[in-house]
């Protein structure tokens, strides 16, 4: 596996081992990435609402696409 480097970080102590635990909990080994991979999801289709994501011929703060977005998520999650 190739190794990042990493930029120092100033991480609040709780918060810290609060993502740790969770990313674990999901078997996922780099709590990290998966954070900046579970942000990704989460945050794109409302910063790109008016080009990709319309592009596609969604609407994310339609009550539908939020509904089902948060069900994908969730099974994602639950997959992981």
């Amino acid at each position: 596996m190739l190794a990042l480097t990493r930029r120092p970080t100033h991480r609040c102590g709780a918060l810290s081992e609060a993502r740790v635990a969770f990313a674990h909990a999901l078997g996922q080994e780099d709590p990290d990435h998966f954070f900046l991979e579970l942000s990704a999801l989460t945050w794109f289709p409302f910063a790109y609402d008016n080009t990709l994501v319309a592009a596609l011929g969604f609407d994310a703060r339609d009550p539908r696409f939020l509904e089902r977005h948060r069900e994908r998520i969730v099974r994602l999650l639950a997959h992981a």
